[in-house]
């Protein structure tokens, strides 16, 4: 049932997200440029690209544009509610993976049959994000590796949700760095966090984002409540 409550929920907005992807915006950016961005993410988090050649790994969110279209990798799934509709493209980038349709609330793949999750620009646009997060680590192995990117909440944030209801749809939880860490350290050993430094360049392109702003404050004052654009690499607990 939850599961269906997510479709309905989100089905007014999933036909504006696969038009968004069908203007072909994504396809200007070249391939060297879209892994050149993800070796660089990986990097920040002391990973290296080419070091999933023998995984199973799992794409929460892929779209046409995820990490699993371009990562070597043993075995890629890529997880999506348009997983049918984004298959015409599948392959665009050079390589196949294996799309998936559903939700990360009830992901249709067996337990512990993953070695590495990626969940990048995802939870924060799930109905149930803690329910997320269990299931990542129900499909995980132990010892599995998990890469989270997640855009998280703030005064300004909560703010552009009042002004702009689309924010508030697409976003309808106001999560935060401690909820973050009292979530994943249920199940993972938090090994890495990094601030993607790319998403506060003082450019018009990033200061018309309260995301621009919630760093700049964070920086003057440190304040968790403005943290934003969170990276994150952790583990998972090996059975005692």
């Amino acid at each position: 049932m939850r599961n269906q409550s997510f479709t309905l929920t989100y089905q007014p907005w999933l036909p504006l997200e696969f038009a968004s992807w069908a203007t072909l915006e994504w396809q200007r950016i070249s391939l060297q440029s879209r892994i050149a961005e993800w070796k660089r993410h990986l990097a920040e988090l002391h990973l290296d690209f080419d070091s999933f050649c023998n995984d199973v790994i799992l794409d929460l969110g892929c779209g046409p544009t995820g990490i699993a279209y371009f990562l070597p990798a043993k075995q890629s799934f890529g997880l999506d509610p348009l997983a049918e509709n984004y298959e015409k493209w599948n392959g665009y980038w050079g390589k196949r993976i294996q799309l998936v349709s559903g939700v990360g609330e009830k992901i249709p793949l067996k337990s512990a049959s993953i070695d590495t999750v990626f969940c990048v620009n995802c939870v924060d646009h799930t109905r149930h994000p803690e329910a997320v997060l269990r299931e990542i680590g129900r499909v995980l192995r132990p010892g599995g590796l998990l890469i989270f990117h997640v855009d998280l909440d703030s005064p300004l944030r909560r703010l552009h949700k009042l002004v702009r209801r689309r924010c508030g749809i697409l976003h309808p939880h106001s999560l935060s760095y401690d909820w973050l860490l009292r979530i994943v350290t249920r199940k993972f050993n938090v090994m890495e966090i990094h601030r993607d430094p790319e998403a506060f360049k003082p450019i018009w392109r990033q200061m018309k984002y309260e995301a621009y702003w919630d760093g700049l404050i964070y920086r003057f004052t440190g304040s968790t409540r403005f943290v934003n654009h969170i990276w994150l690499k952790a583990v998972k607990f090996q059975p005692s």
